[in-house]
């Protein structure tokens, strides 16, 4: 169990500036620390801080194919990655990812192709484009609605979203 969750069990407590926000303690945190270690994001290969985190601005395709990683909650503390790139996490099927970073502008094609238990309810608010089959076969994808300033969905970008929920488009 990250550190992480478990301050968040003992109450709201703020994280620090540089707290540990993934520990290897699980198998996921393992194979999560095996990919955040490898691309030199974090100066241990058991932990990575929260300071770690928000200086990197570009994941590549660092994760694309991963099926062990199951939860990847710090994501979010990644805040200057401004665009998921082509099939960032494409076929992580065991990926349960519930928010994306806020510095998101863009997603682009195949980012979250297969996978199935990407859980998503929303998206930041400042994500402007969607690319290509970005979101195909994420079968528990759960938007209700996407960023008013989204200019571009390109096709099958939602294809096989069994579980969309969109009430409305931005203009």
């Amino acid at each position: 169990m990250s550190l992480e969750l478990r301050r968040g069990l003992m109450g709201k407590v703020g994280i620090p500036k540089d707290a540990i926000i993934v520990a290897e303690r699980s198998d996921n945190e393992a194979a999560l620390m095996d990919v955040i270690y490898a691309q030199g994001w974090s100066a241990s290969p058991k932990y990575m801080r929260k300071s770690e985190a928000e200086k990197v601005t570009d994941i590549g395709t660092a994760f694309e194919g991963n099926t062990a990683i199951t939860d990847f909650s710090a994501f979010k503390y990644f805040t200057r990655v401004t665009t998921i790139n082509n099939s960032a996490f494409r076929y992580c099927s065991q990926l349960a990812l519930t928010e994306l970073p806020s510095g998101v502008r863009s997603i682009y094609t195949f980012a979250f192709e297969g996978c199935s238990q990407l859980t998503l309810t929303e998206l930041p608010s400042g994500v402007t484009s969607i690319g290509l089959y970005a979101f195909r076969g994420c079968y528990q994808l759960a938007l209700t609605e996407l960023p008013s300033g989204i200019t571009s969905i390109s096709k099958g970008a939602f294809n096989s979203c069994s579980k969309l929920a969109l009430t409305s488009l931005p203009s």
